[in-house]
């Protein structure tokens, strides 16, 4: 009996720090992923892998910048190499204008939508200096309707610009960028569930994390024969790092880890099968290796397939791994070779073990023992009161149709004075003062996404869009699902079927799937997703050089927090008229959140001004025929757009309010409606006030901060003296 019930205890305690230690492996990849290391400049994150090694560990740097582990003495010599690098750009031109260009550093591009998926997106410049934050630019989907042509071939370097906030190529000096900067996506790196994690070059980074855990747990008195452990350079730059390793270090056993897209898709295998979302292997059973390959145990926990391959080197023809046998293992992944390629924590830990058990006598499992990796964050810069409303607005999340958040924010950063109410529909209303005219300004608090139209039993779900955007902008990244009263949880929006070959720019959103790691739809409802759950890409708000920010949703949270601020400015008591404030609801969807305030308000309204966003063409990639408004230059009346006409001599007493007020202005044409043009069924006049925003509905959303200071001392000199 007594035996029994230490079995008991013995099954009971593994099975209390089973996922404990899981979770730590999951960590570990998370951070090795997180750090960028594009070929040719991956010595900062070698270094860090250094320290993360034991003390006995004797470790040197080749002049490839390999970094090379020796262990032990005799034979059989093994050599293990894993490549750390990943695809990626560096900083090719800074123009005079302040705007950089970027080039690739590879040869080949692992997919034909590789630089569409960094295209509108969050970046950082690694300088010398410091991380600089900036965003890749992006046609404003406001400006393209009725152009043929435009903007439907598949991106590539030549359609990108990089956009850090800099006026002149002097200011773009100053700040320490120059050329051969490499470049990283912000948001590179996510946990899914319990065992996986998505980023670029995930399987590899999770196969560099197997071979430090395994150097943590070894016991160099118990190894069979010597060994050498070799993090390797420029694997992607024509497999240079491994070209030069093979000449110097002279082993008679060679496991080479691979990426598990390149070794078994590029094979040229006749009839071979490619997976549309670019899964290879299953998770949870393994690495894989080569059926054939006589060198696997038939036991061990493996998953084989018919060929791998080991690519040749540019150039010479290497890598020349004189009298090695050269055996080939990858770790599963899903969406390969994309910015959401996705691994399991347990086939990497079951890497560890297997290579421990090929090298070692060792025999106790491994320990998860952690990596602490300090990756480089762009510095938080102090941020003026004005800046700090608009901050706390863009990173409060509200698809239209689920503002909650949004209008709880907006309350809590009214001035104490302000009782506004919501509506049934949502919308926030604030009235204050008496007489005539009566003026509304709104401005809208929701933002583009997307809400969970099924979940299907494989786990995963389709998606209904919520506005107007490209859906390329959010494919193969990073979403959440936002869950009332529970953290949001992360999941991936997955690139469509057959990307690795597709020749179209633009998918159908029912081409796209949300992925949260799950294997059923059970598990996926226990994460507390349902139909209608809303999804948006993370945000946060960013400053760059010049005064100027980046954020997805500054439509319209620029709008929102110009009317807080006037707000905070103004004197109820001294006001000579009725002036009602409207945060209004699913603006992206239809005007449906004004519609429902004008009919309730209708000919009791006598101006309404609809504070969004004036979409301007103050890009390098955009026609300047209309839409120029530069960023930078003031507050804008949005005389013309898609849905208002502003009588000229209304916009020319906006023009000389401003002109009292100092408050720089300017005025033009743009695309799009406003919450306004629905008011103006029931004869009221809409004159749109906005400022002017780089790459609308993006997350490359860039503004300039003097623009928001401005638009607000406009609502206040209106509130005040219209």
């Amino acid at each position: 009996m007594i035996k029994y019930r230490y079995i008991l205890l013995v099954i009971l305690v593994c099975l209390t720090f089973a996922e404990p230690i899981i979770a730590q492996s999951q960590e570990s990849i998370f951070q090795l992923a997180s750090f960028p290391a594009i070929s040719g400049t991956e010595r900062p994150l070698l270094e860090e892998i250094r320290k993360n090694l034991p003390t006995w560990a004797e470790t040197h740097f080749d002049n490839l910048d390999n970094l090379i582990v020796t262990i032990g003495k005799g034979t059989p010599n093994r050599l293990i190499a894993v490549p750390i690098d990943e695809s990626g750009y560096v900083v090719s031109e800074i123009r005079d204008d302040g705007y950089l260009r970027l080039q690739y550093v590879q040869t080949i591009v692992p997919t034909v939508l590789f630089h569409q998926f960094h295209e509108g997106q969050p970046i950082i410049v690694h300088t010398e200096k410091r991380p600089i934050a900036g965003v890749t630019t992006v046609l404003s989907t406001h400006l393209q309707r009725n152009r043929v042509g435009i903007n439907n071939r598949i991106c590539q370097p030549d359609d990108m610009w990089l956009d850090i906030g800099a006026k002149s190529r002097q200011e773009v000096l100053d700040a320490g960028v120059k050329l051969l900067d490499p470049i990283s996506l912000q948001n590179r790196t996510t946990k899914l569930g319990q065992y996986q994690v998505a980023s670029t070059s995930a399987g590899l980074r999770a196969s560099a994390a197997a071979l430090i855990a395994l150097l943590q747990n070894l016991s160099p008195e118990k190894l069979d024969g010597s060994l050498t452990i070799a993090f390797v350079t420029q694997e992607n730059f024509g497999r240079k790092g491994i070209d030069r390793l093979a000449r110097a270090v002279s082993a008679s056993e060679t496991i080479l880890i691979a990426d598990a897209w390149t070794s078994t898709h590029l094979t040229n295998t006749p009839g071979q099968t490619i997976h549309p979302l670019g899964q290879i292997g299953v998770f949870g059973q393994g690495p894989i290796v080569r059926a054939n390959d006589s060198y696997w145990p038939n036991d061990a926990k493996l998953q084989r397939v018919p060929e791998m391959q080991n690519r040749r080197a540019i150039y010479t023809q290497g890598p020349v791994l004189e009298g090695a046998k050269v055996h080939l293992i990858a770790l599963p992944t899903l969406f390969s070779s994309t910015t959401a390629e996705t691994v399991d924590t347990r086939d990497a830990k079951e890497l560890a073990q297997f290579l421990m058990s090929k090298v070692s006598k060792q025999t106790s499992s491994l320990s998860d023992k952690g990596i602490a990796i300090n990756f480089p964050k762009v510095t938080k810069q102090s941020l003026s009161p004005n800046a700090e409303v608009l901050k706390e607005l863009v990173e409060s999340y509200g698809v239209s149709g689920y503002e909650k958040p949004v209008r709880e924010k907006v309350k809590q950063l009214l001035p104490s004075w302000a009782k506004p109410v919501a509506d049934e529909r949502g919308n926030l209303v604030l009235s204050v003062g008496k007489g005539k005219p009566h003026l509304v300004f709104a401005a809208h608090m929701d933002e583009i996404g997307y809400s969970i139209a099924a979940i299907n039993e494989d786990g995963t779900a389709t998606i209904k869009k919520l506005g107007g955007f490209y859906d390329t902008l959010f494919e193969a990244h990073m979403m959440l699902a936002h869950i009332e009263n529970q953290e949001s949880i992360a999941c991936l929006l997955s690139p469509r079927s057959n990307y690795f070959s597709t020749e179209v720019r633009n998918p159908n959103t029912s081409e796209l799937v949300l992925y949260f790691g799950t294997n059923s739809k059970t598990e996926t409802e226990k994460l507390g997703i349902k139909i209608g759950t809303s999804i948006t890409m993370p945000k946060e708000y960013h400053p760059l050089l010049s005064n100027r920010a980046n954020g997805r949703a500054f439509d319209d949270r620029v709008g929102a927090a110009s009317l807080i601020l006037a707000l905070q400015k103004l004197d109820p008591n001294k006001l000579k008229q009725q002036i009602t404030f409207v945060w209004t609801v699913e603006e992206e969807t239809g005007l449906d959140g004004a519609q429902d305030v004008a009919a309730r308000l209708k000919s009791d309204v006598d101006f309404v001004f609809a504070i969004d966003t004036f979409v301007s063409s103050d890009s390098p990639m955009e026609i300047t025929r209309f839409a120029y408004a530069p960023i930078g230059k003031g507050a804008v009346v949005r005389a013309l757009d898609n849905s208002n006409i502003v009588p000229r001599s209304l916009l020319n007493k906006v023009l000389a309010l401003t002109s009292q007020n100092n408050i720089p202005i300017q005025f033009g044409v743009t695309g799009g409606g406003n919450d306004g043009a629905v008011f103006t069924q029931y004869g009221v006049i809409d004159i749109p006030l906005s400022w002017p925003l780089r790459y609308s509905h993006s997350p490359a959303e860039v503004i300039d901060l003097q623009d928001l200071d401005a638009l607000a001392n406009l609502v206040k000199a209106i509130s005040e003296s219209w």
